[in-house]
């Protein structure tokens, strides 16, 4: 299906996960627009959080991967 850009890079970006196709990144892309934007802006900053140490700038990567694995 052809969507406008925005919508087409959200999908290509949710498609990118692990286990998500076409039409789950279109479901994810869809439940997104309904949300308020509060609860959208809480989930990216929730995201960037998970990935970057504030007083570093550098990614948790290595630090999340030790406790998934402990």
């Amino acid at each position: 299906m052809l969507y406008p850009e925005v919508l087409s890079n959200a999908i290509s970006s949710f498609k990118k996960l692990p286990g998500i196709g076409e039409k789950t990144a279109e479901r994810f892309v869809y439940a997104l627009y309904e949300k308020d934007m509060d609860e959208v802006e809480n989930l990216a900053e929730s995201l960037v959080e998970f990935k970057i140490d504030e007083a570093t700038g550098k990614y948790k990567v290595e630090e999340v991967s030790l406790k998934l694995l402990a």
